[in-house]
């Protein structure tokens, strides 16, 4: 086994996981087919000798797999656990450092996603890891092996879920938004939500974050005359209490743990790498008529990069743009401007520029008075620095990134 691949959990496969796996298979209409319902009946019941010998029960009759009306046509590998709600215990075959997730088990309502390593011999499999809930709006296609966590640390996030369910079901506010039946699958998919929310969203967006995914879970019928400023209160009573469960500090700037960071000058001397083109991020040649600052590389001052972001249903574009650079230090301009014809920026829009850690600076924002043709900030950062852009509103989709220096 490579090095890639160590530090992973074997699981035995026993005979009646592959006589289970066999009878599930021979339902279906082609070889594929057969070969996945094969791979996914024998990773779900991997996952389930795992989770029941840390004493987790589990309810294979209430997972959609487990259903041959469904798994016939959908490509599903859930498991259900007691008290709380569903995992999907996801087959890789071959040494991937990617992982397809169908559309169909992207966007439901698993607390987690645990990915299952086969080999050759199907006498035993590898649990490779896991991540948590995802974004059911924008759940995304494919998940890199380097954003799988432990699977040690599945078990203290089952518990962590567990905790808060219990406290958070005596509140008669998050009570009355639970149906009456599976009370315990609601909250625990609820708040596997908010645990991602507040990892992963600004801490000044989570309450509307929060209330987007209560609009999906709460049943139509709930506060129908109010609904919006509701689940916009239940919102924040959950996110307040987990922060208070979990024991994490209230701070305005959010999670800043794991944001992608970029290497500006290596983008301007060489090229955008993949995952930065995936953002949306390109080079524009500027005009090399214009008179510039010497700099270590005068190539790097007649280029830029560029951005398109929605904000509040229009079209922007974000430009950082190279005024000097030299070995100590270097000058910058971030500028943001409407790309609809003959359209200005809203007043009350912000460019803001962060620390790596989230904290703001002096001079660090640019805010528009009245509706302005740009917003524009000008800086001078040292080598190696790094800075975080922000607007505000914040932009479709938007996910913080490090820019460093």
């Amino acid at each position: 086994m490579n090095q890639f691949y160590q530090q992973c959990l074997n699981i035995p496969l026993t005979s009646l996981a592959h006589h289970l796996a066999r009878q599930f298979a021979s339902k279906q209409n082609s070889l594929e087919k057969a070969k996945q319902v094969y791979l996914n009946t024998l990773a779900i019941l991997a996952v389930k000798d795992f989770l029941e010998e840390l004493s987790y029960a589990t309810d294979l009759e209430r997972g959609d797999s487990w259903n041959s009306a469904i798994n016939c046509f959908h490509d599903v590998a859930d498991l259900f656990i007691l008290n709380l709600s569903k995992l999907e215990c996801r087959p890789v075959v071959g040494k991937q450092k990617t992982f397809f997730l169908p559309r169909e088990v992207a966007e439901q309502s698993r607390i987690a996603y645990i990915f299952v390593q086969f080999e050759e011999q199907l006498n035993e499999v590898q649990l490779l890891g896991f991540v948590r809930a995802l974004d059911p709006i924008s759940a995304p296609e494919k998940i890199a092996f380097e954003d799988l966590e432990a699977i040690d640390s599945l078990i203290d996030y089952l518990y962590r879920l567990e905790i808060a369910r219990e406290i958070l079901a005596k509140n008669h506010k998050i009570k009355a938004i639970a149906p009456e039946q599976d009370s315990n699958q609601f909250l625990s998919e609820i708040i596997a939500q908010f645990d991602r929310i507040i990892r992963t969203v600004a801490f000044n967006k989570q309450i509307e974050k929060g209330a987007e995914i209560l609009n999906l879970w709460v049943r139509e019928d709930y506060c129908r005359s109010q609904r919006e400023l509701e689940l916009n209160k239940i919102a924040r009573i959950l996110r307040d209490n987990l922060l208070d469960i979990w024991q994490i500090e209230k701070s305005p700037q959010g999670d800043f743990s794991k944001i992608p960071e970029w290497s500006i000058l290596k983008w301007l001397g060489n090229e955008i790498d993949e995952l930065g083109k995936t953002v949306g991020w390109s080079i524009v040649e500027l005009d090399p008529s214009i008179a510039r600052i010497k700099a270590i590389d005068s190539q790097l001052l007649n280029r830029s990069l560029i951005r398109e972001l929605e904000i509040a249903g229009q079209n922007y574009e974000l430009r950082i743009v190279p005024q000097s650079i030299n070995s100590e230090a270097s000058n910058w301009r971030f500028q943001l401007r409407n790309l609809t014809p003959g359209s200005l920026i809203p007043g009350g829009f912000k460019l803001k520029l962060l620390t790596k850690d989230g904290e703001d600076f002096e001079g660090n924002e640019d805010l528009a008075i009245t509706a302005t043709e740009e917003l524009y900030l000008d800086i001078t950062v040292e080598t190696g620095e790094s800075l975080i852009w922000v607007t505000e509103p914040y932009p479709q989709n938007y996910r913080p990134e490090i820019f460093r220096f």
